[in-house]
């Protein structure tokens, strides 16, 4: 009976030993999830609040007015004016161009057989007594002379600040000048290319920056 009792109680002590050296014992800890790849090699999105590059609507605005005003200023001159002088037939022969200036203070003669068959000069003469030496610089640039540079333009003193001073004021056909006038910071500038005919008449190509009218002159 005792015999039974050791034999029982060693049956399920080995039993026992059994279950806990058994596989089913303390479950393993589970291995960390593996980590996701990187993501391959996309275009990276671009970030949503930040738009392309584009001026601000209010610089936009003034850059454009801006270069409208430029290219405004760009334009300034008038368009090119052909002008015909004659050249005979008149009282003395011939007549002149009168480029006035805004204000009508001076103006730049141009003339064409004016008093004998050859006269072909250029020069300055002011309207105006307010126009008084010093008041209104003059520049005469005719394409091959030297420049020329006068300040004493005056009102009653009849044609001054003349072209082509090194050949006793008289030009050749055909000529290119251009003739600027500053008063008091009013600039005025004349572009002339002038021609003779075969006719004996002559014609004047003038572009104006600043000036008043042209007229022709024949008496």
């Amino acid at each position: 009976m005792r015999l039974s009792l050791t034999l029982l109680a060693m049956i399920s002590l080995a039993a026992c030993n059994g279950q806990m050296n058994s596989p089913q014992g303390e479950p393993e800890p589970q291995g960390q999830q593996g980590f996701e790849g990187d993501t391959g090699p996309h275009s990276p999105a671009q970030p949503q609040g930040v738009p392309t590059a584009t001026r601000p609507q209010r610089l936009q605005d003034s850059l454009g007015a801006q270069h409208a005003q430029n290219v405004q200023g760009l334009v300034s001159s008038t368009d090119g004016t052909v002008y015909t002088i004659p050249g005979s037939g008149g009282m003395f022969g011939g007549g002149y161009l009168q480029l006035q200036s805004s204000n009508q203070h001076f103006e730049l003669d141009v003339t064409c057989g004016y008093g004998f068959a050859t006269d072909n000069e250029a020069f300055f003469f002011a309207n105006s007594p307010v126009v008084t030496t010093g008041t209104v610089q003059t520049t005469v640039a005719i394409d091959g002379r030297a420049l020329l540079a006068f300040n004493d333009l005056n009102y009653n003193s009849g044609g001054q600040d003349r072209a082509f001073a090194d050949t006793w004021y008289q030009g050749q056909w055909p000529w290119h000048g251009v003739f600027t006038a500053n008063e008091g910071g009013t600039l005025t500038r004349w572009d002339i290319t002038m021609t003779r005919t075969a006719d004996g008449n002559c014609l004047a190509f003038v572009y104006t920056n600043g000036g008043g009218s042209g007229t022709i002159v024949h008496p």
